[in-house]
């Protein structure tokens, strides 16, 4: 943070999202405060407000005694720089859902733990991935287990005694709606749209939002846990929407001479898909450039390693390729 705030935000895009998934709520906080202050340094003052928020959002929730004596002058540091451009601190929402990586869901606060049923989990996935709403036949045709309306019913039914006090799904003529819930989905597809509104009028607008569509992606949708097997296409969907982004944000980064940026970018490319040839010969093009050989040298073996065989001759080629141009 002292000596280089900009690689200190990339390091960050990296650790916030693993610090949110184990639910570490003031490791995440001091995360955020760093940011803020890091992001504050580089001049990127909207990036720092929206960190402190938060930051902000969290310390509220948990109370500022769980603080380290450092985090809390941090933060009364920050506080008054601020100013008018924090935004106003998101209420506690009674339903939260997580659906990135593994299925953690909130209600009140409480995070459930267990599932009596669990078609029941299956269908709450459904009504989060379509917010209008779905009908009976539609949640048994998306979940493709033969099953019929009537078990879609009976795991209503499971579902509502699950989200209690919560009201749960509400019927709407023909359809199941679920009101009132945030989900990571959701905030990631807004970022998403706001990112690709952005890129040609606002490069750095754009820059934000696909920052905080990566923070949001902690994994595949839903690829951890007894929900694997249903949601392939959305599954895909998603992570080629990540992957866009992050490629986007590499280049952006590169284009400004923010290496170190561009790199947490295409590490963060192949920690999302470390089997796809293209992330991993971008990530490794890049560490040649910057005379990291030995780094793109492992970069390759790691791509190996999660193939558990030989990359095929045309990635080979291109591997060779590479290798020439960094020696030459």
């Amino acid at each position: 943070l002292s000596g280089d705030p900009a690689a200190a935000v990339a390091v960050l895009a990296d650790a916030l999202p693993a610090l949110a998934a184990a639910g570490a709520a003031l490791h995440l906080a001091h995360g955020q405060l760093i940011e803020a202050a890091a992001r504050l340094a580089t001049g990127d003052r909207g990036g720092a407000a929206v960190a402190f928020a938060r930051a902000d959002a969290a310390i509220a929730a948990q109370g500022l005694d769980g603080l380290r004596r450092r985090d809390r002058a941090l933060w009364a540091e920050l506080r008054p720089l601020m100013g008018s451009d924090v935004p106003a601190a998101t209420p506690a929402v009674a339903l939260d859902v997580r659906l990135f990586g593994a299925l953690e869901v909130r209600v009140e606060g409480v995070r459930v733990e267990r599932w009596p049923r669990k078609k029941a989990a299956a269908i709450l996935a459904c009504l989060v991935l379509r917010p209008r709403g779905l009908g009976l036949d539609g949640m048994a045709e998306w979940l493709g287990e033969g099953d019929g309306p009537g078990a879609m019913k009976i795991a209503l039914a499971g579902l509502r005694k699950t989200l209690e006090p919560l009201p749960g799904p509400r019927r709407d003529g023909e359809r199941y709606v679920l009101e009132g819930v945030a989900a990571d989905v959701h905030e990631f597809e807004a970022a998403i749209r706001q990112g690709d509104f952005a890129r040609a009028r606002d490069p750095e607008a754009a820059a934000a939002s696909y920052e905080r569509a990566s923070a949001c992606y902690r994994g595949d949708l839903l690829a951890d846990g007894f929900l694997a097997k249903h949601f392939h296409a959305e599954r895909g969907q998603y992570r080629q929407q990540a992957l866009a982004a992050l490629g986007w944000l590499a280049d952006h980064r590169a284009g400004r001479h923010d290496l170190a940026g561009a790199e947490a970018a295409l590490v963060r490319m192949t920690a999302i898909a470390p089997t796809d040839e293209e992330p991993c010969l971008r990530l490794i093009g890049h560490l040649m450039a910057r005379g990291q050989v030995e780094r793109a040298r492992q970069a390759y073996w790691d791509f190996r390693k999660a193939l558990h065989a030989a990359p095929d001759a045309a990635f080979e080629a291109r591997y060779r390729d590479l290798v020439g141009l960094a020696q030459a």
